[in-house]
């Protein structure tokens, strides 16, 4: 009984590899799928709520640069804590292939490093993402617009 049960685990060892072969295929394209459609797109906004009790010391800090090719900071942490948004007008081409984001707030960061109140700037995907998982994803503007009519945002005071 023995040898019969060996040929038929040899006969189906070829069936197994394939099916774990297209399985694997399956979860790759599926993991690209999403990395591709997760992708920041044009009109995308990522917004802060202001929190007195963010903790300054909560994230990281980007380097992002200005219109004018000079650098500026985004520290997660007064991102958190001042409020503010970042809204993808366009993508950036070239050797500093990324997008063209329109930030207005108070502050990005304390001290030389603070992009300012209202700053066009220039920052990779992996920023952006990391910003949108810090922020709680991304959002569209008919999106923005339902979570303002439902109160959780609150329009900045002049």
């Amino acid at each position: 009984m023995r040898p019969t049960n060996r040929k038929t685990v040899a006969s189906l060892l070829p069936a197994v590899a394939v099916a774990a072969s297209v399985m694997a295929a399956g979860v790759a394209g599926n993991a690209i799928g999403t990395y591709v459609n997760g992708a920041p797109q044009v009109g995308h906004i990522i917004a802060f709520e202001p929190s007195r009790a963010a903790d300054a010391d909560a994230g990281g800090r980007l380097v992002v640069h200005r219109r004018d090719k000079s650098d500026c900071v985004l520290d997660l942490g007064t991102l958190h804590r001042f409020g503010g948004s970042l809204v993808v007008e366009s993508k950036v081409a070239g050797d500093t292939a990324g997008f063209r984001v329109h930030w207005a707030g108070q502050h990005t960061s304390d001290g030389a490093g603070d992009c300012g109140a209202d700053a066009i700037l220039i920052a990779g995907r992996q920023d952006l993402d990391l910003l949108a998982a810090s922020a709680g994803g991304y959002q569209t503007a008919q999106n923005h617009a339902t979570l303002f009519d439902a109160g959780v945002l609150k329009a900045a005071a002049p």
